[in-house]
């Protein structure tokens, strides 16, 4: 069964149709579970949109187009899924900002493709995960800047947090014909740092809930989003955390 919340004419076209195109600066917030779409969404020229994202228990594959001069802030938080997100940069100035976070004990594959296709495009790429339980996680991240496109700037940071049981993998690559470019990339797979659990503990709290305060902060920190569903959402970090120990 599909569970939605929503209210606006955005959410209603992006759920019925499986696809929206912005042509107005706006901010979006949407809660889905049990769901399965492939989405398309696109942003008109010079328009700012923060779309905030959280899913449980689903397989979205989303198709974003970013036209000149328009930025598109991606906040998702994703609780055993497998999803998918392709974007193209399809004019100068485009920028792409996914902040992308997993909560899995089931297996997730996810995949995350960017085509810088025209010059002066950004790209930046956080997709930060905690896998538990035996489970499997897997970050597929690619990024292409042909040689027609120079100027650019694409990044990734990809880091998965897991337990000893656990099975992670991070495959990051970078597909560049066009020196005229910034961009790097960076892949962490282990568990909490000692020097940041030593650091908590000596200020006073119990290594478990060291763990659990890192945790929280590594999923939530790079996620835009009002108080009420960082609450909500911390909470649900402390269910699969207690499981743990």
């Amino acid at each position: 069964m599909n569970k939605i919340l929503m209210s606006s004419p955005e959410k209603t076209s992006i759920i019925n149709d499986g696809k929206y195109r912005f042509s107005e600066d706006t901010t979006l917030t949407l809660e889905v579970e049990d769901f399965s779409k492939d989405i398309f969404l696109s942003v008109t020229s010079h328009k700012k949109v923060v779309f905030n994202l959280f899913s449980k228990n689903s397989t979205l594959n989303f198709h974003i187009q970013i036209l000149k001069g328009a930025e598109f802030v991606f906040n998702y938080f994703s609780i055993n899924g497998s999803n998918t997100i392709t974007t193209n940069l399809l004019e100068d100035e485009s920028k792409f900002y996914l902040n992308y976070s997993v909560l899995n004990d089931d297996n997730s594959n996810n995949e995350i493709t960017v085509y810088h296709d025209a010059s002066k495009t950004e790209a930046y790429l956080k997709n930060h995960g905690f896998s538990s339980g035996g489970a499997k996680l897997v970050f597929d991240v690619s990024s292409y800047i042909p040689k027609e496109a120079s100027s650019c700037i694409s990044r990734q940071d990809n880091q998965i947090l897991e337990n000893s049981q656990s099975f992670s993998q991070i495959n990051p690559n970078l597909y560049i014909e066009n020196y005229d470019v910034e961009a790097s990339h960076s892949a962490y797979i282990g568990e909490f740092k000692e020097d940041e659990l030593f650091y908590l503990m000596s200020r006073g709290l119990k290594i478990d809930e060291a763990k659990l305060l890192l945790l929280q902060a590594f999923l939530m920190g790079s996620l835009h989003i009002d108080d009420e569903r960082r609450e909500k959402y911390q909470g649900e970090i402390k269910k699969y955390f207690i499981r743990e120990v």
